[in-house]
């Protein structure tokens, strides 16, 4: 038996099962974006109309904390069929800039991603 519910998401009309799950994959309407915790490009998004929602293990630092996923963002992106999901990791630790400090045979080199 199925019911109806919203989606914490998108607030679109959902069935769920008797605990309140969603049953199926529907189209949502909300934006994640991970590694994020200081909601820039989600408040950015948010002013122009879209329905985005940040995504980083630290709380967030925007003073949105109703938009912000503070969890592993593997996580977040199975939550539900989200429209769209940007992704912004730290890139210290990931560019050819960083050869210097985490480059092979360098002592912080088993820091890089």
């Amino acid at each position: 038996m199925s019911y109806q519910g919203y989606c914490k998401f998108c607030n679109e009309v959902i069935n769920t099962n008797v605990q309140g799950n969603e049953i199926g994959n529907h189209e949502c309407n909300a934006y994640l974006i991970g590694c994020e915790e200081s909601q820039a490009i989600t408040m950015a998004m948010r002013e122009r109309g879209l329905n985005a929602f940040s995504c980083d293990l630290k709380p967030c630092s925007g003073g949105h904390h109703e938009w912000h996923l503070q969890m592993d963002i593997f996580e977040a992106i199975e939550l539900t069929n989200w429209k769209f999901i940007g992704l912004h990791p730290v890139c210290t630790k990931m560019t050819l800039s960083g050869n210097r400090t985490y480059g092979k045979n360098k002592p912080r080199h088993n820091e890089r991603i």
